[in-house]
C-alpha cells in the first residue's frame, strides 16, 4: 500500500482489520471499516471471498452507511483482556 496512489480502502470490521487499518492509515489512505451486520444484507450469493468483497464495496458506497473507527492497539488489548477473563466464567455458567 505504501507505493500505491492514495485510495479509499473498505474492510469488514472484525478482529484483524483494525490492525491492518492502522497500518494503511499510516500510508495516507482513507479507511472505512464496516460492521459485519451492515455488510450481510449486500451479500447476494454464498459467502466466499469474491462475494464478500463485492458486498463490502457495495456497502461502502452507500451514502447512508455507518462506519466504525479503527480501534487503537490499546483498545484491542483491553478487549482481549476482557474477553479472556469473561470466557471461563461464561463456560462455567452455561452448563
Amino acid at each position: 500500500m505504501a507505493g500505491q496512489a492514495l485510495r479509499l480502502v473498505a474492510m469488514e470490521a472484525c478482529a484483524s482489520p483494525h490492525h491492518r487499518a492502522r497500518k494503511v492509515i499510516r500510508h495516507g489512505h482513507e479507511v472505512r471499516l464496516i460492521a459485519a451486520h451492515h455488510v450481510k444484507p449486500f451479500l447476494t450469493r454464498q459467502s466466499k471471498d469474491a462475494a464478500n468483497a463485492d458486498a463490502i464495496v457495495e456497502a461502502a458506497l452507500r451514502p447512508s452507511m455507518r462506519f466504525v473507527k479503527p480501534r487503537t492497539a490499546g483498545q484491542q488489548a483491553r478487549a482481549i483482556a476482557f474477553w479472556s477473563r469473561e470466557q471461563p466464567v461464561k463456560l462455567r455458567t452455561e452448563r
